[in-house]
């Protein structure tokens, strides 16, 4: 049901479309991110729907983002790093823990 998605690849209609079709999804969202304090969340609702309709890409990529469950997500992760080798460069202080997130 969900797959990975390059940034920037889906059209703005298609972008458009899976926005109407997830409203509650929209809803949801706003809800969980409104700051503290704000009982109106409405009105960070069409603060977002104000922001799909200049960038609905962008918007479509927030609200896809917002409802792959992360199991999914670490399953692209996974197979995007072992798929094949890759060379990777961490930086950090002395004891930050660097061979540990190596290991």
């Amino acid at each position: 049901m969900y797959y990975p998605i390059p940034p920037g690849s889906m059209s703005e209609a298609s972008a458009i479309e899976f926005l109407k079709n997830h409203t509650n999804d929209v809803l949801l969202f706003c809800r969980k991110r409104a700051p503290p304090g704000v009982h109106d969340v409405m009105l960070l609702v069409k603060d977002f729907l104000k922001f799909a309709k200049e960038k609905p890409v962008d918007a479509f990529e927030i609200i896809y983002d917002f409802i792959v469950p992360n199991e999914i997500k670490i399953g692209w992760i996974k197979k995007y790093l072992f798929a094949k080798p890759r060379v990777i460069n961490i930086i950090g202080e002395r004891d930050s823990g660097k061979n540990a997130i190596v290991y």
